[in-house]
C-alpha cells in the first residue's frame, strides 16, 4: 500500500537510531537482505489476493506469519498492556466536577485520554497528506514518529475540538487523536496532553446539513458504535481493529484487536528520544 512505504521508512529510522536492537529487527542493518525482500514480496502477494475481497483476512494472515518468525527469536511480545483510563475531573473539594469550557479559537492543552472521537470509524490514511513521492502518511506512521522522537508534537498542526454534552469531541483530527492515543499508551508521561483549538458546535457537527450545494453528513457518528461509546473508541476501516478505550466486548459481540499495538510492541525503546531529533517549533 502507498502508506506502507512511509511506515516502513519510519520504523527503519526508529530502530536504526537506538542502540538496543532487538533480534527480530537485525535485518534492518542490511537494507538489501534477501530474506526481507522475499518476505516483502510474499506479503504483497497475499494482500494482492485479498484486494477485491476481505483485506482484513489478508492482514491476519500476514500477522500470523510475522508472529511465527518472532517465536524463533529471544523476543516475546509483552502482554496485558494497560488500558487508557478517562480523566475524572474533580473540584477543589475533591468532588466530581465538569471540565473547564474554553471559548472558540482558544488554543489549550488537554489530557489525551479525555478527548473524544467524533467518528464511529476512520480510514488509517491521511487523505490530504500526499507527499511529493506520491505516498500518503498513515496513522501508525505518525505514532511511530512521535514515539521515536523523529517528529515532535510541535511539528504537528493542532486539531479543532468542540464542547458537546460535557465532553470535548474532535471537530477535526480524529486520525491525529488515534496516533496520540497510541503514543500515550506506550509513553503516558511524555504524551499526557496535546494542544487543541476550541471551536463552536454547529449543526454540521451534530446533525449535518447543507453547505452550499453539498449535503454534509454529521461529524458526530459515535452513536453507531452503541450508546455507551460516546467517542471513547472508533474502528479503523482497513483493519477492522479498534482504537481507543472504554468499549465493552459484550456490547460489540467480541473482543477486538487493538490497532497498531502489534507493531509498537516490538519497536525497541519507542519512548526514548534518539540523538539529534529535536524538531522545530510548529508555526
Amino acid at each position: 500500500e502507498a502508506s506502507g512505504f512511509k511506515l516502513k521508512q519510519a520504523v527503519k529510522y526508529t530502530v536504526e537510531h537506538h542502540e538496543d536492537y532487538l533480534n527480530c529487527w537485525n535485518w534492518l542493518k542490511y537494507p538489501r537482505c534477501p530474506t526481507f525482500d522475499e518476505h516483502l514480496a510474499h506479503f504483497q502477494e497475499i494482500y494482492n489476493g485479498y484486494r477485491k475481497g476481505n483485506i482484513v483476512d489478508g492482514d491476519r494472515k500476514v500477522v500470523a506469519i510475522v508472529q511465527k518468525h518472532l517465536q524463533s527469536t529471544k523476543y516475546r511480545l509483552p502482554r496485558n498492556l494497560p488500558q487508557l483510563a478517562p480523566v475524572q475531573w474533580k473540584g477543589s473539594d475533591g468532588s466530581p466536577s465538569a471540565p473547564r469550557i474554553f471559548a472558540p479559537k482558544d488554543v489549550f492543552r488537554w489530557p489525551i485520554g479525555e478527548l473524544r472521537f467524533s467518528h464511529d470509524q476512520q480510514s488509517e490514511v491521511f487523505t490530504h497528506d500526499e507527499g511529493q513521492d506520491g505516498h500518503n502518511r498513515s496513522i501508525l506512521q505518525l505514532a511511530v514518529e512521535l514515539l521515536s522522537g523523529e517528529k515532535s508534537p510541535h511539528n504537528i498542526k493542532y486539531f479543532d475540538v468542540c464542547y458537546w454534552e460535557d465532553k470535548y469531541y474532535c471537530r477535526s483530527g480524529n486520525r491525529r487523536l488515534v496516533a496520540y492515543r497510541l503514543a500515550h499508551r506506550f509513553s503516558p508521561t511524555k504524551f499526557a496532553h496535546v494542544e487543541v483549538k476550541a471551536t463552536k458546535v454547529d449543526n454540521i457537527f451534530h446533525s449535518g446539513g447543507w453547505v452550499g450545494n453539498h449535503n454534509k453528513r454529521a461529524k458526530l457518528s459515535t452513536q453507531n458504535n452503541g450508546e455507551n461509546c460516546e467517542g471513547r473508541f472508533l474502528w479503523i476501516k482497513e483493519t477492522q481493529e479498534v482504537a481507543g478505550h472504554g468499549y465493552d466486548p459484550k456490547d460489540i459481540g467480541f473482543n477486538p484487536e487493538h490497532y497498531g499495538v502489534d507493531l509498537l510492541n516490538i519497536l525497541p525503546s519507542v519512548a526514548r528520544r534518539p540523538k539529534g531529533s529535536a524538531g522545530a517549533r510548529r508555526q
